[in-house]
């Protein structure tokens, strides 16, 4: 994992996985400030972990080596940070155990993560096979989707997070919907005021768009474009 500064994207640094640190397999990058330190959290698919740095204004990451605990994800492959009433946590989805886990960040280079609360997949819940992960915060509240990838997992599930982190599950918008399956990327957006969710299946070139509404995070409308006249690779959809 290598870091770039400045305009010029010159790299700066880079660490690479050695013994101790959680980094095989490295599957997703997000950050936070938590206090006054910003923090860097890699997912570490093989090493079913989180990897946790501290950033300085440099670009140096100086890694924190995890406890044995609580941090137990089996190879986790999204992670993703938000804010609720100021309070920061990090979710992360755990597709071994069809798992989304919340942690509440911590300013400790012993315990930076904490664990708050988890959801488990539901009948043909998009966590039984997710592909995945946003939040998105509006007027109403904070909200993380979740995008499966097959037929009958094919839909969004939405989960409202509270000030003290617990999840609340708002139910699942259905296939009939998010028409898309396969390998799936989630982006939010905001235009004129209002926060949308970008779904793009790279492997069939198409694109979902949904409105979040900002009162209780559902997703009252769905536009779907498929077959778009151009390519959407992998690199595209990122």
């Amino acid at each position: 994992m290598a870091t770039i500064f400045g305009t010029s994207l010159a790299p700066v640094g880079s660490v690479a996985d050695a013994p101790g640190l959680r980094l095989d397999g490295a599957a997703s990058i997000t950050s936070a400030v938590v206090g006054s330190t910003t923090y860097v959290y890699v997912a570490g698919q093989n090493d079913d972990n989180i990897q946790v740095f501290t950033l300085d204004g440099t670009g140096t990451l100086t890694p924190i080596v995890p406890p044995p605990g609580p941090v137990t994800v089996s190879q986790a492959f999204a992670l993703t940070t938000f804010e609720v009433d100021g309070t920061p946590f990090l979710a992360a989805l755990d597709p071994m155990t069809d798992l989304l886990a919340v942690y509440r960040l911590r300013d400790d280079p012993v315990a930076p993560l904490f664990p708050q609360d988890s959801a488990s997949a539901g009948p043909n819940s998009p966590l039984s096979n997710p592909s995945a992960l946003v939040a998105v915060e509006t007027g109403g509240g904070t909200y993380l989707y979740v995008a499966g990838n097959t037929p009958t997992m094919g839909g969004v599930e939405a989960f409202r997070v509270t000030s003290d982190g617990n999840l609340l599950s708002l139910g699942m918008t259905t296939i009939s919907d998010f028409t898309l399956f396969g390998e799936r990327h989630l982006a939010p957006f905001s235009l004129s005021g209002t926060e949308y969710l970008v779904d793009i299946v790279p492997s069939i070139s198409s694109i979902n768009i949904a409105e979040v509404s900002a009162a209780d995070g559902s997703l009252p409308r769905v536009e779907n474009v498929v077959g778009l006249p151009f390519e959407l690779g992998p690199a595209a959809a990122r």
